[in-house]
């Protein structure tokens, strides 16, 4: 990760444009029911008193993933899907998401253009959160992307709240873009230590409106 953490440096010249992108267009709003909570479950060996081993079931990943409007009936549409997600990993958890969106007619999903640029503002919140994408996109035109801890920790928490508005802003590689905007997770606890993240990463795992990751 430590490779990935210097070339954030560059992004920044693209965090002064996210706030005129969100001013320039009308925001897209999503709907309250598309925003899930995800979970994956990890394995961890645990030694006993006498030596004896033992497997203890813990969390490898918290987030959310948004289906922006898979919702909706009409023909043509389009879609937006997004996993944002902390996953566990050897040095501590990281902070990563994909995303992808799609020209929807009649059955078909067909991918739109990859996106480039990709940033989140929370209201209330004056920094905007840059996601540094990696990587070619996939054969669905779906990109990765790799989030800093404290605008992470500042995103997930947003996430966790229904009284939260996050703007997502989108540019593509045709030069076309988009924004977005959607209230955080509206089920359980809202925000705060006890929400279905800040339990996730303590081990336990929500029942209402989730999506167990295989």
């Amino acid at each position: 990760m430590s490779g990935f953490m210097s070339k954030l440096s560059v992004g920044v010249f693209i965090l002064t444009l996210a706030p005129a992108l969100v001013a320039a267009q009308s925001p897209i709003l999503l709907g309250a029911d598309d925003i899930y909570f995800t979970w994956k479950l990890a394995k961890q060996p645990l030694m006993g008193p006498h030596g004896d081993s033992t497997i203890h079931a813990m969390t490898g990943l918290c987030g959310f993933q948004i289906l922006g409007n898979h919702r909706n009936t009409a023909n043509p549409r389009v879609e937006w899907d997004m996993n944002i997600d902390s996953i566990r990993s050897d040095s501590g958890w990281i902070s990563a998401l994909t995303a992808d969106t799609f020209e929807v007619v009649g059955q078909e999903r067909k991918p739109r253009p990859p996106i480039i640029e990709l940033s989140f503002s929370i209201k209330g919140d004056s920094q905007p959160i840059l996601a540094k994408i990696e990587g070619a996109p996939n054969a669905d035109n779906g990109v990765k992307a790799f989030l800093e801890t404290e605008p992470a920790n500042r995103l997930f928490a947003a996430l966790s709240d229904y009284s939260k508005l996050v703007t997502i802003a989108l540019k593509y590689e045709d030069n076309t873009s988009e924004v977005l905007q959607i209230r955080g997770y509206r089920y359980g606890a809202t925000g705060g230590k006890n929400s279905a993240f800040n339990s996730c990463l303590r081990g336990y795992t929500p029942i209402r409106r989730t999506r167990p990751v295989p």
